[in-house]
């Protein structure tokens, strides 16, 4: 009996280390003028609502070359790392994403409020000149190494539409605000949600070591599947986007409810999170050069190491994952959103 009961509490440990957990999701607030919400109507326009899942990577780090101590000459050397997660059903990221607006839009309706069509905001003076969009087809093109969807059905407009990529002002929030005024006062909500696989893991001695050694470019990165408040993703040459998890109220009047994330809030059970990615490569040096009459000529070549790796998991994990997080996180802020309108 003895040995019974060891077995099962060993299953028992086992269990518990591979099943799916995920980290306290704490919130933060950041409302402006709540009185002025209370006495709004119950009446809503949805704005935006996306989740943002990344798939793939891109670390890349230079060390840059030029004359060394000694005389010599060194190259540049870059290196670069590739991560990509295999074997995701872009359909499932879809239906998670209708999953959550459905339950959204039934959370707000059971509490009084009506939802505002598409049709209805296009009416507004904000939304005349802007382009029309309709969710439902999971995106690439919006933030590189990301799958952007929004719901099957969902009607929204952005002002801007450039290769595929929306854009949006500087000034949105405003907009939105504007946008409530032009409505009669209704709530103008978003919700965007990002759940970032990647993160560089190289620990500051290394990089230390590294720079002071040079001649070097080294790249460390690890899989760490989580909420993340934001992150800057770079979209062009000179250009990024910031890709937020956020829950958002605008009202008129400069009224705002809008709830982010204190920190990361890591999902655990998907991803070997202990397993480090590298890639590096070492500069070309030219010690002597070569003579040009008078003169010695150096010419050390630029050097560039390119590693694609897969990082493997359980897709359906992967997916479940993101549904628990991306949920927990909306409901808490609905939650605080709905305390906030009738205290």
């Amino acid at each position: 009996m003895k040995n019974i009961v060891i077995t099962a509490l060993a299953l028992l440990v086992a269990f518990s280390i591979k099943a799916q957990t995920l980290d306290e999701v704490e919130i933060k607030t950041m409302s402006f003028a709540e009185k002025k919400m209370r006495k709004a109507p119950k009446r809503l326009y949805i704005a935006e609502f996306e989740i943002n899942y990344q798939l793939m990577a891109n670390f890349t780090e230079t060390a840059q070359g030029g004359r060394q101590l000694g005389g010599s000459y060194r190259g540049d050397a870059t290196a670069t790392l590739i991560l990509g997660v295999p074997g995701i059903d872009v359909d499932a990221l879809q239906a998670n994403t209708d999953k959550l607006y459905a339950e959204y839009v039934e959370k707000m309706e059971s509490v009084g409020f009506e939802i505002i069509s598409p049709d209805e905001a296009a009416k507004t003076d904000l939304y005349s000149e802007w382009t029309k969009m309709t969710g439902g087809t999971p995106s690439e093109a919006q933030n590189p190494g990301y799958i952007q969807t929004t719901p099957k059905d969902f009607g929204y407009y952005k002002q801007k539409i450039k290769k595929g990529r929306a854009k949006t002002s500087m000034f949105y929030a405003q907009q939105l605000i504007k946008l409530s005024r032009q409505m009669d006062d209704a709530f103008v909500a978003t919700v965007k949600i990002n759940v970032p696989v990647f993160e560089d893991a190289e620990s500051g001695a290394s990089k230390s070591l590294t720079k002071m050694v040079g001649g070097v470019a080294k790249v460390v990165a690890r899989a760490n599947y989580r909420l993340t408040p934001a992150i800057a993703v770079q979209t062009g040459k000179f250009s990024g986007e910031v890709v937020q998890t956020q829950v958002a109220f605008y009202y008129s009047n400069q009224a705002q409810g809008i709830y982010t994330l204190k920190k990361d809030a890591s999902i655990r059970g998907v991803f070997d999170n202990e397993k480090k990615y590298k890639a590096s490569q070492a500069a070309d040096v030219d010690n002597w050069g070569s003579q040009m009459g008078a003169l010695t000529v150096f010419n050390p070549s630029d050097l560039e190491m390119k590693s694609m790796q897969k990082v493997e998991c359980d897709p359906e994990k992967y997916v479940k994952g993101a549904e628990l997080a991306s949920k927990k996180f909306v409901d808490q802020s609905l939650d605080l959103f709905f305390e906030a309108l009738t205290k």
